[in-house]
């Protein structure tokens, strides 16, 4: 891969996370304005406690796996041999995959709001988000990682 190649790439990511992360923004605001014309989705609100308490458990779990995944991926890559191209690789499927377990939640808990109205389900969401943006693919990050390739 040449260094024209490994630009465009380095470039690819944030483009990458910004249509996820937006796409997660999007889906709760078009929620909220469902919500505002429809009401709940469901009328009953029985086992709306147990939904609740079950759905923020599931998200608090995938974001910590997620979280930690990330982690120990991204350690064993920046210490691991290869080049730039298959490091760039590698982050590539690193990112795609925590991004989408914090997707992956946001959307559980907006449904949990459309069916119970509940605004407490949007506090995964949001943790999801915080989660996603903190794991960005900044330049900075793209530079540590093309620093400990071997060439």
């Amino acid at each position: 891969m040449n260094s024209v190649d490994q630009d465009r790439d380095s470039k690819q990511l944030p483009v990458l996370a910004l249509a996820l992360i937006g796409g997660v923004l999007i889906f709760c605001l078009g929620s909220i304005l469902l919500h505002q014309e429809t009401g709940n989705l469901l009328r009953d609100r029985k086992g709306e406690e147990g939904i609740l308490l079950a759905s923020l458990a599931a998200g608090t779990v995938m974001l910590t796996a997620a979280a930690g995944l990330y982690k120990s991926k991204i350690t064993d890559l920046l210490s691991g041999p290869g080049t730039i191209s298959e490091k760039l690789a590698v982050y590539r499927r690193i990112l795609v995959m925590h991004l989408a377990l914090c997707e992956l939640v946001a959307i559980l808990s907006v449904v949990g709001f459309l069916l119970y109205g509940n605004h407490v389900f949007f506090m995964m969401a949001g943790l999801a988000l915080v989660e996603m943006i903190r794991k960005f693919p900044s330049g900075s990050r793209i530079k540590e990682l093309t620093d400990s390739a071997n060439f």
